[in-house]
């Protein structure tokens, strides 16, 4: 498990933003690491300084011992002057104070982190524009200002992608390409593209995938042409693809032992450059 979650940590940094033609993918690897730790919200630069959650203002106070007598004195108190009752008030209160602060310096940390991040995971050629930056959430917006494609743009860049997913690659790193599948239709899906409406990325993965296994492709295909004159839905492109992975690698496990999925080396992304 751990070999398993240092891999995805590793795929999600090899993303690396050097051109806008990046931007869509190495964002959806950002807001995912920063997802884990729920820190999108404090970060996410779609959103004005003002909308932001901001991590300081949640830090955990200590209470004001005072709090704990009724009614509250005006002189300050220290714990030798509670009453055995207070105490336990204050013991309390001490011991979900304690969780929530642990919680908060974890918090804090990945934040730390996930700035790190941002600035490894750039091109050297942008560190300039960083660098004065003062936290994660100007990071973002200040790379975004420069490097995020116009909408046009992005929804040609998303077009491009798909339509070069359509072929395999035959020297494609098999997970590779099936994981982009997944992400592209993802970053469709969230565009509101009509490319990915209904059933069309569930068939056009399956045709796609014909060349690999047809007899899978072609039950799969009748399937959905089934499902859809009944007027039911067909399950999501998402776990269609993890469906084909489970059955390929079942089915073919010498070839898939050998490294059908893991030691081919050609990436898709590389038709990116001429973006």
């Amino acid at each position: 498990m751990a070999t398993q979650e240092q891999d995805l940590v590793v795929a999600k940094e090899s993303v690396i933003l050097k051109n806008p033609g990046d931007w869509l993918k190495w964002l959806f690897s950002r807001k995912d690491t920063a997802s884990r730790n729920n820190l999108w919200p404090y970060v996410d630069p779609d959103l004005s300084r003002d909308q932001l959650l901001v991590l300081e203002r949640e830090e955990p106070k200590e209470i004001d011992l005072r709090r704990l007598r009724d009614p509250v004195p005006s002189e300050p108190l220290e714990i030798y002057d509670l009453t055995p009752t207070e105490l336990n008030k204050y013991n309390a209160w001490a011991q979900t104070y304690h969780h929530k602060r642990l919680e908060w310096r974890q918090k804090d940390k990945a934040l730390k982190e996930f700035n790190s991040e941002i600035a490894r995971t750039i091109d050297v050629k942008h560190i300039d524009l960083i660098i004065d930056c003062k936290d994660a959430y100007e990071r973002l917006s200040t790379l975004k200002k420069h490097l995020c494609p116009s909408v046009s743009e992005r929804n040609h860049q998303l077009r491009a992608q798909y339509r070069a997913l359509q072929t395999r690659p035959r020297s494609a790193n098999l997970d590779f390409w099936l994981d982009e599948w997944v992400t592209t239709t993802r970053l469709l899906a969230q565009a509101k593209m009509s490319d990915v409406d209904g059933n069309r990325a569930q068939e056009d993965f399956i045709l796609s995938i014909r060349g690999l296994d047809v007899s899978w492709a072609t039950s799969q295909l009748g399937k959905l042409v089934k499902q859809e004159q009944e007027g039911e839905s067909f399950k999501p492109i998402a776990d269609l693809i993890a469906q084909f992975k489970s059955y390929y690698r079942r089915t073919r496990p010498i070839a898939s032992g050998l490294g059908t999925f893991a030691m081919l080396k050609t990436r898709i992304s590389a038709t990116n450059v001429s973006m």
